[in-house]
């Protein structure tokens, strides 16, 4: 989502996870402080639970074949995304000094200029787009999903300030209000039986309503213009952002073309889903803590370098490796029973690539934070090199994998390619801890 994805903040100094295990939340703070976390943590519990239900509705209600034509048509967004990532969004909030009304204006007008060229890209290239993954019949929906970057980069740059000035209480109702927009519209378009293009109809709706409230909650002065010389110095940053997002979404959509094109569709949409689940139940809350982690690392760095700020993110890993290995654990055990009950049976033959989506997406949850550590510290080049080292693994790794057992065996190549490029992370960061060039 580029600049205008969701950011948020905790007070400087606080463990995230030992914050929301054992922090108590008085009503009457909260309702008085519009920056108290509470209205972070309710914005994370109503995305996440309204996100894994429209997914588990959907998954049910069109079944593997249909699902999997959504699933194509959100990875081309995802990616085409990702390849034109501006990354100015972790450069704003890197950066110490607040942006003037002229900086506001040149961001929006960079990101709205890039929507509108996503949306030519994806409508004229749908076809050929579609037959990439062997399924023609994804065409129609690519099309449609070529409108939401249009609403997605017309959203006004005050909307990030907010975020960053921790105004917690708007942003949580924005986003958790959009959130419900998404869910209710996707059930009742599917109740009515519009099928596949019913996500998309739900998703298109929520980034309106976050257009719309964004523009009526921002009160910063800004200045639309075309002077992108003014962002130079957000787009240094922001460069190497771009080629970590570029890199990584290409890396993480690999899988699933070379799972559509070698197993065929139905196998497509059960590896889809499966990934998908184990996103919603490892990855997003320790994602979500990523961020957070990342706006404190960063004043921790600003205030006392490295040395005070790497102390502040083992105490974030730590706690990210537990609750994301425990929660890996549990779904992996319960695979076979959570699929026949929640999706159906036809669904079971997702088991074994969902058991091995839980390791890498344990993995997935330390590689963002490690990301987050290396953001703040002004070294983002080593995420570029990291992602390389996972692309390079997994490219070797693919063809032998999916002859070893197919969509579980493609889930344990990304594990394995993901183990690497944390490794790499890891010893980039300890060298810098000990005062080796690096």
């Amino acid at each position: 989502m580029g600049v205008f994805s969701r950011v948020d903040w905790l007070p400087e100094g606080q463990n995230f996870w030992l914050f929301v295990a054992l922090h108590r939340f008085h009503p009457l703070s909260i309702s008085r402080d519009p920056g108290h976390v509470a209205w972070v943590l309710a914005q994370q519990i109503c995305l996440r639970g309204c996100q894994a239900l429209k997914f588990l509705v959907a998954a049910r209600w069109l079944g593997p074949e249909a699902f999997a034509l959504v699933a194509v048509a959100m990875t081309v967004l995802l990616v085409a995304e990702a390849l034109s990532d501006t990354g100015l969004g972790p450069a704003m909030v890197q950066r110490d000094a607040p942006l003037t009304p002229q900086e506001l204006g040149a961001v929006w007008s960079l990101q709205w200029v890039r929507g509108l060229c996503l949306a030519m890209v994806l409508w004229l290239a749908r076809d050929p787009l579609a037959a990439l993954f062997s399924l023609p019949q994804a065409a129609e929906l690519i099309g449609l999903v070529a409108c939401i970057p249009l609403v997605r980069n017309a959203v006004h740059p005050g909307y990030v300030l907010l975020q960053r000035e921790r105004a917690f209480r708007s942003v949580s109702l924005v986003e958790s209000s959009g959130a419900l927009v998404d869910l209710t519209v996707t059930c009742g378009a599917l109740k009515l039986g519009a099928g596949p293009v019913a996500l998309v109809w739900g998703t298109l709706s929520s980034d309106l309503w976050r257009l719309l409230a964004g523009a009526w909650l921002a009160r910063q002065p800004w200045q639309p213009n075309l002077q992108w010389h003014r962002i130079v110095a957000l787009g240094q940053f922001g460069l190497w952002v771009w080629a970590t997002s570029a890199l990584a979404v290409l890396l993480n959509q690999f899988d699933k073309v070379v799972v559509a094109r070698w197993l065929g569709g139905v196998e497509f949409g059960l590896y889809q889903t499966a990934a998908r689940l184990a996103q919603l139940v490892v990855t997003d809350l320790p994602s979500a803590a990523s961020q957070h982690a990342f706006a404190n690392l960063s004043r921790a760095f600003h205030a006392h370098g490295v040395p005070g700020a790497q102390p502040l993110f083992w105490r974030y890993f730590g706690w990210t490796a537990l609750a994301a290995g425990v929660l890996a654990t549990l779904l992996a055990a319960a695979a076979g029973p959570l699929l026949n009950f929640v999706l159906g049976p036809a669904w079971l033959a997702a088991v074994p690539a969902l058991q091995m989506q839980c390791l890498a997406m344990w993995v997935g949850a330390l590689m963002a934070m490690a990301v987050a550590q290396v953001r703040a510290i002004g070294r983002p080049g080593w995420v570029v090199q990291a992602v390389l080292i996972q692309a390079v693994t997994l490219g070797a790794l693919a063809w032998p994998a999916i002859q070893w057992r197919g969509g579980a065996g493609m889930a344990a190549a990304a594990a394995m390619a993901g183990a690497l490029g944390l490794a790499f992370l890891m010893w980039r960061l300890q060298a810098c801890q000990q005062g080796a060039k690096v």
